[in-house]
């Protein structure tokens, strides 16, 4: 996945809380979800936008990623640690799962 320009899985996935808490973890980590929502939506679009008119893939379907590969690329994701160390949120494999499954 594209760290420079966020995928459209990434920034959903902020906006998207299942479980609304964006205050707090805005606290303790200076994430996106202290930007109101509609900037929030404006600026996913708009970097949607801008991945569409320089021609960046909108999923990992397009480099050739199947469902049957989520269970190996998950493993391999896990396997990052000096990346996931940094994430602001703690992710488990299910984590990893469902959003390598969202980002097909």
């Amino acid at each position: 996945m594209c760290g420079a320009i966020p995928s459209p899985t990434a920034t959903r996935s902020e906006n998207d809380r299942a479980d609304g808490n964006h205050d707090a973890e805005a606290r303790d980590h200076g994430s996106v979800a202290t930007v109101p929502t509609t900037r929030r939506s404006n600026a996913s679009e708009a970097v949607a936008n801008l991945r569409r008119d320089v021609g960046i893939a909108d999923g990992l379907a397009e480099f050739g990623v199947t469902e049957d590969r989520i269970d190996e690329l998950a493993e391999r994701t896990l396997g990052m640690e000096r990346l996931l160390s940094r994430n602001a949120r703690r992710m488990t494999r299910d984590d990893v799962e469902q959003l390598l499954q969202r980002a097909l």
